[in-house]
């Protein structure tokens, strides 16, 4: 007992002594004095102290002290002290709990905002939820509001259903119901706003009816919500896309619409054609503008690389069909659209779709769309992009189609972009113009029909040094026919031709040969250098072939070519080799190279930092087979004296993963360095290592504002919502930093109950601040936001009214106007 009262002194330490007089007294009066005070303002306050106060019940050996412990956090009545109350009766057992309701039930439903606020927090308790749901039923809320409706006037029904939007439950959808068709919009749209807190399937089906009100503000804000909370409503939403006959309402309609665009799903691109196809104008109308907002889910904007195996392609091509069979002028327009916002290189869709047509409707529709758009021939820009993207079979269906409808002044249209071509495609273009027909003589000067059949080794010599420099496609095939008949010099001299003009994909297949045949060993192993110069799947894999030849000669040179340059290839280039081959290539070093982690250490120790952010992003990739070895490098670059580079690993630790990696962890949660400290914690986050969260509650409360925000972060989505409430004291912190980590903080947890925190910071004095909390608005806010936005579009500050008016067209779903 005397520990206790002992304890309980020890908290009131830095209060005054009148309160900490009154604060002794209500533990020994047998009615304490709640009435507003000032010692009793003082403590009912602070936060700090009740949180204190809170933690002594678990040590009272007073069954007596902790009923007056729950009578006194009762009497407080602050969202802290029942916040605390709650926390007991989640952990407390039958008669603990009885003690604490009864204690509540005495406030009737006074304490009901507390409880509004408290609900969301603990949404995943539901021991509390029902407890709170039961003292506010007990206390006669609804009761007494329902009785208000007996004699229901606007006024009376506006305050009833305001009191319904404080706290509710499902009870009271009937009376919702009542009113969904009130010929007053208010209380339509304030049925809306007690249908929020409701997630039950009827209260889902009701707030849909809502996109067909006839009031714009009702749907709008009935949209933005669906939109917001999709995941509750997209069965639903996807039901109507899949079975739009079973909608009667057009408005409707278009609503379900508008807000399947916000959520695109690509599987139902063909039901989306359909309703464009099958539907009157208005809802057909709607449905073109969500067809291409499912397209940008796949599809990137002017596409530049063309793949017909790739599923953009293919499912382009299905698009493109099925609306050439739709016949009308929209159709036309349509994919006319499609094509210049993702790339002509679709063209050679349409090219394909005309070839393989067997309906004349369908040839029609392409005709139009040719002879409406004569930019994709007349335009210089145009038509360079198509003949820099097209291979050889698109060009070639793209030229023919010309031909087909004798398309006027072709030659001259191609004679003005010549000039832009390379050597290849001028020989390709000439090809196929001449194979359909058109005069292309005058491309002929770029394109020399030089046979290598001469005896003669310096014509030889010539004609392959010409031949190599326009890149014919013949000469690979002819050098192969004639390649056993050459003289040693002349095979050199072709050698040093492609390493210098010629070293691509096309002559894989002549080095293959070369390598594969050639008796000169120095010959063979030239082949295969410039194979190892060719930055291709194909050659990686011959080379790497080769390494593996049982022939122990040809092992020997593909593991030298390997050992000499593999390394240096890889490192000197890791900012543009791309992923596969760097992964392929790491590999075979690891297995291979005795020296490659030697160097692989040495390089991170001495290069700069973004070859170093390369290096430790294969390390990922070869931490997939060589875990062990990547681990062991990572042991010791976790004590390296430089913190970057200790952060830099502590990252990786992420990736390798494994139940080890919390030796390893918990000392860098513990490092000095707070940038080494932050990422460890973002480690425990992503892995989810809860047995070690223990470690980070202490960091909610650190110097540094990273280190602080992220423990925040981490224990929140370690299943801790409580520490939230740590952000609120971050954003009182007079260090800017401090509080622009806050505000970050509530992006990344991303929760929309904590707009309203949000709304506080906008009054943040720091410009970095305000525009942090701008890009958390944008990311989870909604149109309610926007009225606390819009008093910054006259800031004096040019930055912070840029990025308000950016984040209020984002919300409003508007193009920002860039002029």
């Amino acid at each position: 007992m005397n520990n206790f009262i002992e304890d309980f002194k020890s908290l009131l330490k830095g209060f005054d002594p009148q309160t900490a007089e009154y604060a002794l007294g209500l533990l020994e009066t047998e009615k304490p004095d709640f009435s507003p005070s000032k010692p009793f303002v003082a403590l009912r306050r602070d936060e700090n102290f009740i949180k204190r106060f809170a933690r002594l019940y678990i040590a009272v050996p007073s069954e007596t002290h902790r009923k007056k412990m729950v009578e006194i956090l009762a009497g407080f009545s602050s969202a802290d002290s029942i916040a605390e109350l709650l926390n007991i009766y989640s952990a407390g057992k039958a008669d603990v709990r009885e003690i604490i309701k009864n204690s509540l039930m005495k406030y009737g439903y006074g304490l009901i905002d507390h409880f509004s606020r408290l609900k969301p927090v603990y949404r995943s308790n539901a021991e509390v939820s029902s407890f709170m749901d039961e003292l506010v039923k007990s206390s006669g809320y609804y009761e007494d509001l329902k009785d208000l409706l007996e004699s229901p006037t606007e006024k009376i029904i506006l305050y009833v259903l305001k009191q319904y939007h404080r706290y509710c439950d499902a009870g009271i959808i009937d009376i919702l119901k009542k009113f969904k068709r009130d010929p007053n919009w208010m209380i339509r749209f304030n049925v809306l706003q007690v249908l929020k807190k409701l997630e039950t399937p009827e209260a889902l089906d009701l707030m849909l009816n809502f996109i067909a009100d006839d009031n714009i503000k009702v749907r709008e804000e009935a949209k933005t919500f669906i939109i917001s909370n999709y995941s509750m409503f997209s069965d639903k939403i996807c039901r109507y896309i899949d079975d739009p006959r079973s909608i009667g309402d057009f408005t409707f309609f278009q609503g379900v619409l508008e807000v399947f665009e916000y959520h695109p799903d690509f599987s139902r691109i063909f039901k989306i054609i359909n309703i464009m196809m099958e539907f009157p104008e208005g809802v057909s109308l709607k449905a073109r503008g969500v067809l291409f907002s499912v397209l940008k889910t796949k599809l990137k904007s002017k596409e530049l690389a063309l793949d017909r195996n790739s599923e953009q392609y293919k499912m382009v091509g299905l698009v493109f069909a099925q609306l050439c069979k739709w016949n009308s002028e929209h159709s036309a327009r349509i994919i006319s659209k499609l094509i210049e916002n993702f790339g002509y290189l679709y063209i050679d869709i349409l090219c394909g779709e005309f070839l393989l047509a067997e309906s004349d409707e369908v040839k029609n529709i392409i005709n139009k769309i040719f002879r409406d758009h004569q930019y994709f021939l007349k335009e210089r820009g145009v038509l360079l992009e198509l003949c820099h993207t097209l291979d050889a079979e698109g060009l070639e269906k793209y030229i023919k189609l010309l031909a087909i409808n004798k398309v006027r002044d072709v030659i001259p249209a191609f004679a003005k972009i010549i000039e832009g071509l390379g050597h290849s495609r001028t020989v390709e273009l000439y090809r196929i113009l001449t194979d359909n027909d058109f005069d292309a003589s005058g491309f002929g000067q770029k394109y020399k029909d030089t046979a290598v059949k001469t005896w003669n080794a310096e014509s030889q010599m010539e004609s392959i040094e010409a031949l190599a420099y326009l890149k014919d496609p013949e000469l690979p095939a002819l050098l192969l026919k004639d390649w056993k008949n050459y003289q040693r010099t002349v095979k050199e001299f072709a050698l040093d031709s492609l390493e210098k003009n010629y070293l691509n994909e096309a002559v894989i297949g002549l080095l293959n040969h070369i390598f594969t045949h050639e008796e000169d060993n120095a010959l063979k192993e030239r082949s295969l250098q410039a194979l190892a110069k060719i930055d291709s799947t194909g050659s990686t894999e011959i080379i790497m072939k080769a390494f593996a030849s049982p022939k122990k000669p040809i092992a020997e040179m593909a593991a030298k070519i390997l050992v000499e340059k593999g390394r240096e290839r890889l490192l000197s280039q890791i900012n543009v080799l791309p992923d596969n081959l760097k992964e392929a290539l790491g590999d075979i070093l690891i297995k291979n190279d005795s020296k490659f982690m030697d160097e692989i250490e040495t390089q991170i120790a001495s290069t700069d930092p973004k070859i170093r952010g390369q290096i430790i992003k294969l390390l990922t990739y070869l931490s997939r087979n060589e875990r062990a070895k990547i681990l062991n490098l990572l042991k010791k670059f976790l004590k390296n004296p430089d913190p970057h580079i200790r952060a830099e690993f502590t990252k990786l630790m992420e990736v390798i993963g494994g139940r080890e990696i919390v030796e390893y962890i918990v000392p860098l949660v513990n490092d000095e360095n707070p940038r080494v400290k932050a990422n460890a914690i973002e480690v425990v986050a992503s892995l989810g290592l809860r047995e070690i969260s223990n470690i980070l509650l202490p960091l909610t409360s650190h110097v540094n504002n990273r280190v602080r925000a992220n423990a925040i972060i981490a224990l929140y989505k370690l299943g801790n919502p409580n520490v939230v409430v740590g952000l609120s004291e971050m954003l009182r912190s007079p260090d800017k930093w401090m509080r622009a980590s806050a505000t970050y903080a509530l992006g990344e947890i991303s929760d929309p109950r904590v707009l309203p925190l949000l709304y506080t910071v906008l009054n943040d004095g720091d410009p970095d601040v305000i525009k942090n909390a701008f890009r958390v608005i944008k990311k989870i806010g909604d149109t309610e936001s926007v009225k606390h936005l819009m008093k910054f579009l006259n800031h004096e500050n040019k930055a912070i009214k840029t990025a308000a008016s950016e984040t209020i067209n984002h919300l409003r779903k508007e193009p920002v106007n860039k002029g």
